[in-house]
């Protein structure tokens, strides 16, 4: 998974659309992984990419291609997408995400409580309480950490709060999740994915003799049809949730946040106008998309003039997407002002992400906390964030201080 895994190129791809280029080893990609690779939409709208994350696979870029195979479930399957059980030797697919419709919907309908505004509204003063004190934490110094000290621990104390898990092992479950998303080998995300599922395989049978009204609990008493959800659905599910939930609002959190160190006029543009905030969320979701969802061709078919197996890997270039210069003017420009944003960070069609309202309002209200209750903030002096583009785009590092 680090450099080159050996295959060979089908057959049926032609040469023209083979490229060993990889998300990763782009020059400049430590900084910002979003320009590094913008030169990708140089390249064809969809390419053979023998370099890839995890082995080759077929890569859409385009704006437009992305959207469309994420409403073609027929053409583009979930199933075992991800391929993380199978490395621990199970034959299920992660639930719902790797499941298609109209099953997808069903195993939905059992989470969905949990994240419409009814749910979530009487979340949002104790969410923004804990913002609050996670800064007034932070003024207390000059300088600081801000993925470990506020970008990470912020959503996923709220996810491990939402899923009945404790939050003392917050540090321990993070590890897990890095391995898993992020390993240099397969062997780091089978470690990881090993530490998920054991931990989870001790947690229900306890979770089961005394349920609550967390996300955990909804999903061992769940039913699909009127059937309960076996064991194997109950861990694929939990295992889903586990990982989503510690990794991807953290990633946008620590890009937004750099983003703004960065970029003082547009710090101090959200500071004088905080009504843009919302909007802003959007605009930022759209430049700093962190996620590519992984699908299978499901049937031999031609997909806008290319030919695609049964089989085959396929790439949907979310984090690109967002910046294709054919969907957007100056799309590789973040302009917080900009109206009807459109974008794919939480992807489209039947597979639309679960927790989006969750994580746009973490979004929202950590702006809004940190524009009215903290000073402006830049880099540390001799100091530079680092950023990765391996599986899930994220910061691994962004040193801040408060310019007093």
């Amino acid at each position: 998974m680090s450099g080159a895994i050996a295959t060979e190129i089908p057959d049926h791809v032609p040469a023209e659309l083979v490229s060993d280029y990889a998300f990763e080893t782009q020059p400049g990609v430590n900084r910002c992984p979003f320009a590094a690779n913008q030169k990708i939409h140089e390249l064809p709208d969809i390419f053979y990419a023998t370099n890839a994350y995890r082995g080759s696979t077929w890569v859409i870029t385009s704006a437009e291609f992305v959207r469309e195979a994420y409403t073609r479930p027929d053409l583009f399957t979930s199933n075992n997408a991800t391929g993380f059980l199978r490395l621990l030797g199970r034959d299920v697919d992660l639930i719902p995400v790797e499941v298609d419709p109209p099953k997808h919907g069903l195993y939905r309908q059992i989470l969905n409580p949990h994240f419409t505004p009814a749910a979530l509204n009487p979340m949002e003063e104790s969410l923004r309480r804990r913002a609050e004190s996670m800064i007034d934490e932070l003024l207390k110094r000059d300088e600081f950490e801000f993925e470990t000290q506020y970008g990470r621990p912020y959503p996923v104390r709220i996810f491990l709060d939402l899923m009945g898990l404790p939050s003392d092992r917050l540090e321990e479950f993070v590890s897990w999740e890095e391995q898993l998303l992020h390993g240099a080998t397969l062997e780091d995300v089978a470690h990881g994915a090993a530490n998920i599922m054991g931990y989870l395989e001790g947690v229900i049978p306890e979770r089961r003799k005394q349920l609550g009204d967390d996300l955990l609990s909804t999903i061992i008493g769940g039913q699909v049809e009127g059937q309960p959800l076996s064991d194997e659905e109950i861990l694929a599910t939990s295992f889903l949730l586990f990982f989503g939930g510690l990794d991807t609002v953290a990633a946008t959190l620590a890009f937004i946040f750099k983003h703004l160190a960065e970029h003082p006029e547009d710090q101090k543009l959200l500071r004088d106008e905080p009504q843009l905030i919302t909007g802003a969320v959007e605009e930022f979701l759209r430049a700093y998309s962190v996620v590519n969802s992984p699908r299978r061709v499901a049937e031999d078919t031609v997909f806008h003039g290319v030919a695609m197996k049964k089989g085959d890997r396929v790439m949907l270039a979310a984090t690109l997407a967002g910046r294709d210069p054919e969907s957007l003017p100056n799309a590789d420009k973040v302009d917080l002002r900009r109206i009807k944003v459109r974008h794919l960070a939480f992807a489209s069609g039947p597979h639309l992400c679960l927790g989006a309202p969750l994580a746009r309002r973490e979004l929202r209200i950590s702006l809004e906390a940190w524009l009215t209750r903290a000073p402006m903030f830049e880099v540390s002096p001799n100091e530079q964030p680092i950023t990765r583009a391996r599986g899930v785009f994220d910061v691994q590092r962004l040193p801040l201080r408060w310019v007093r």
